[in-house]
Formats: structure tokens, sequence, C-alpha cells
């Protein structure tokens, strides 16, 4: 429990510097593309991972799986290396609590950036614990096996690989409020349908769905929160996409396991679509910027 409460403060470190390096390395042009390719990499290690551990499991056992992930961040910080460093900045001068006062004040007077990090929020609490319900799912509610769980944790993988390849090479070319719009409605409608999918097909085509939907959604809330604020609170903007994005997950899984063991797995998840369509819902009429963003 120690060491995955250290990990959770490196990754918390890492997830925020990571994604503020982004506009630094790749120009504010591109950093639709650039983010969307750092989420093709993502989707890939999602997809192929299971598939790799699982043999790694059956050949070196689970200590062995451990020593094999962190081996694999050998080569990484190499390249991490190599990376020429940006020239130092002016010193920010002023305690923490200042830096954190600066970021929340910039936030609050920005509507479109803090409309976003509300419907990550959202999303955190309510869609995106969904693989805490899906071996529930594949059990108790289409009775079948481990290999169909196995299909069904991959069906949005692949969903949101699909998503980053083509905001990839075509992103530039679309303005960011219609995509995000889409992403926005898309990702809880298919969420919804999928906690009501009749049959074990359909609720692979709706996880595959979700996938994408959820994926337009973050990768473009990303690229927006990224470049909308001046250098110099670009990291802090990013740790608050941080915290509500990967901070609350962990709450959301808590609420979604309750409510299921309560209502059940179908009404936990359709609870929690709802909550997503109705935050949709009320930034495409309260903010008209958002959608209308170039």
């Amino acid at each position: 429990m120690a060491l995955a409460a250290c990990l959770g403060t490196v990754n918390a470190l890492d997830m925020t510097t990571r994604h503020a390096m982004v506009i630094e390395l790749a120009s504010r042009e591109h950093a639709l593309n650039a983010i969307s390719l750092n989420s093709t990499a993502f989707q890939t290690g999602r997809i192929l991972g299971p598939a790799v551990g699982g043999v790694l499991l059956a050949k070196v056992g689970i200590a062995g799986c451990f020593l094999v992930n962190g081996l694999t961040f050998l080569p990484l910080l190499v390249a991490l290396a190599g990376i020429a460093p940006r020239p130092p900045g002016a010193a920010v001068a002023g305690p923490i609590r200042q830096h954190i006062q600066e970021g929340l004040q910039w936030v609050r007077g920005q509507q479109v950036p803090s409309t976003l990090l509300l419907m990550l929020a959202v999303a955190s609490l309510f869609a995106m614990p969904l693989g805490t319900l899906l071996p529930v799912f594949a059990r108790d509610v289409f009775q079948a096996g481990p290999q169909a769980y196995g299909v069904m944790f991959s069906a949005p993988g692949v969903g949101a690989f699909l998503a980053a390849v083509t905001m990839t090479a075509r992103g530039h070319r679309w303005r960011l409020g219609r995509v995000i719009t889409l992403g926005s409605f898309l990702f809880p409608a298919m969420l919804g349908a999928f906690s009501r999918a009749p049959s074990y097909g359909t609720a692979i085509i709706c996880l595959f769905l979700t996938g994408l939907g959820t994926m337009t959604f973050n990768v473009t809330a990303n690229t927006m929160l990224q470049t909308a604020p001046p250098d110099e609170l670009r990291g802090r903007i990013m740790s608050l996409r941080t915290f509500v994005f990967a901070g609350m997950t962990p709450f959301g899984s808590l609420q979604l396991g309750a409510v299921a063991q309560w209502l059940g797995p179908r009404t936990a998840v359709g609870i929690g679509a709802v909550a997503c369509l109705l935050s949709a819902c009320i930034a495409w009429w309260r903010v008209p910027a958002l959608r209308r963003s170039p």
C-alpha cells in the first residue's frame, strides 16, 4: 500500500509535467496532433498491454510482470535525457499557496477552461470508472466468461485508439468546438446505451463507440486546456486537469460500486451516463463560446 501511494504521488507529478511539455515540444498550431499522437501511444499500450501481460504472467509470474514493466521505463529515461531543456524562465517568487491561488483565479476568470474542468470532473466521477463494473456485466449481466470480459475491456480501447489516430491525422482541419461537442454527447449517449444493451454483441458495439466518444472529448479538452493559459500558468492548469481527471476517478469507482450494489450495475452506469449527458447539455446551452471555439 505504501508503494502504491508513492506511485500515485509520482504519477501526479509525471502527468502534470508531461502534459505541460507538449506545447514546448510541438508548436501551438500542432498541439492537437501532438496530444492525439500521445493518446494513440497510450491506447496502443492499453490494447496490447493486457495480451502481453497475460503471456508474461504465465511465463514469469506476477513479480516478473512488475519487474519487466519497470525495466521498460529505462529506454524512455534515455529518450527524455536526450531532449534539450528549455532555457529557464524568470524565477517565480512567493509561497506555493500563492501559486495555486493564481492558477485557480485564472480558471475562475476563463469561462471555457472552467467549463471543461467541470465537465472532466463529472466524467471522472460518473463515467471514467466504467472498468470497475465490467467484470460484473460480463459475469452477472451477460453470463459470459473471462474471454468475453477481455473483449469488453478492450472494446473501448479500440474505439479510443481509432479516435486518437483519426485526430492525429485529420484533427488540425476541424474546429475544436464542433469536435468537443460531438465527443461530449457521443460518449454519454453510448454509455447509456451500453447500460441497457439487450445482448453481449450490442454491448461490445456500445463500448467501442463509448471509447471513441470519450477519447474525442478528452483529447480536445486537453488541447484547449493546454493552449489557453499563458506559459507561466500552464503547469498549474495541467495540475488542475490531473486532479479532476485522475484524482477523482477513485472516488468515482467508490460511488459506482456502491450504487451498483444498491440498485444494480445497469442502473449505476445509466445514472452516470445521464449525469454526463446533463453536463454536456448545460455546457452547450450556457457556454456557447465552447462550441464556437475555432
